[in-house]
Parts: C-alpha cells; sequence; structure tokens
C-alpha cells in the first residue's frame, strides 16, 4: 500500500468520523417567538427555608513524606593528628612532656588498644588513643 492510498484511505475515515460525531449533537433548536407575556399580579415573597449543608466528612491529613536521608553519625572526638605519621609525633611529644616514669605508661594504652605494636594502630582507635594519653597526662 502506497502512501497516497494511506492518505486517502485516512481522510475518508477522518470524514466519515466527523458525520458521525455530528450526528450525536443534538441540534439547536430554533429560537421561537413568544407573545408578549399579560402582566399579572406578583405573588407575596415567601420567605424559603433555609438548608444547611451537612458538614464534609472530616479527610484525614496526610502523613509527612518519608524521608530517605541516612542518619547522621555523632561526631566523633577529634585528634590533633589524623595519620600514623602525626599519631607517632603525638605519642613521641606526649612522652617527653611526662617524663619516662610517667611515659612508660603509653605502652599500657596501646595494649588496652589490643596491639603490641604503635604501628598496628588504626585510624579507628585514635580517638580512643588519644582520650588515653590526655587521661594520663591529667592523672
Amino acid at each position: 500500500m502506497s502512501i497516497e492510498q494511506q492518505i486517502e484511505s485516512l481522510t475518508s475515515a477522518v470524514k466519515e468520523l466527523t458525520l458521525v460525531i455530528k450526528s450525536m449533537v443534538a441540534p439547536v433548536a430554533a429560537p421561537v417567538a413568544v407573545a408578549a407575556p399579560v402582566a399579572a399580579p406578583a405573588p407575596a415573597p415567601v420567605a424559603a427555608p433555609v438548608a444547611v449543608a451537612a458538614p464534609a466528612p472530616a479527610v484525614p491529613a496526610m502523613p509527612p513524606p518519608p524521608s530517605f536521608l541516612t542518619p547522621v553519625e555523632p561526631p566523633k572526638p577529634a585528634t590533633p593528628f589524623t595519620d600514623t605519621r602525626g599519631m607517632i609525633q603525638y605519642v613521641t611529644d606526649a612522652y617527653k612532656a611526662m617524663g619516662a616514669q610517667k611515659g612508660a605508661r603509653i605502652q599500657e594504652i596501646i595494649l588496652s588498644l589490643g596491639v603490641q605494636n604503635i604501628n598496628d594502630i588504626t585510624p579507628e582507635q585514635y580517638p580512643a588513643l588519644y582520650a588515653g594519653i590526655e587521661a594520663l597526662k591529667n592523672a
């Protein structure tokens, strides 16, 4: 089927549908001439009862939309170091500041973290190490 034939068949289909739609619409009646009304005495106005509409049923309020945000973790205690080099420097300075006798207890703090060597301390353990050394300084 060529495009020209398709266009012709579609055009005729549109014309047929237009005729069907027009037949469905009721024809508008022609205006009818009405004789002038005879003036009759107007009846006395009667107060119509006022109908009170029934209140609409209460619609429950929509719940708030769900929140898809991830919960924020509370901030970890800040440490003056963020890497292994900074941590070792902090521990060395603390040892020197406390002296050999008190500074030797730093090894107890390291052992309490479950490691033998200061180089094995992970960044997750930095706050605990820092808190332990600060408590030792203040003791």
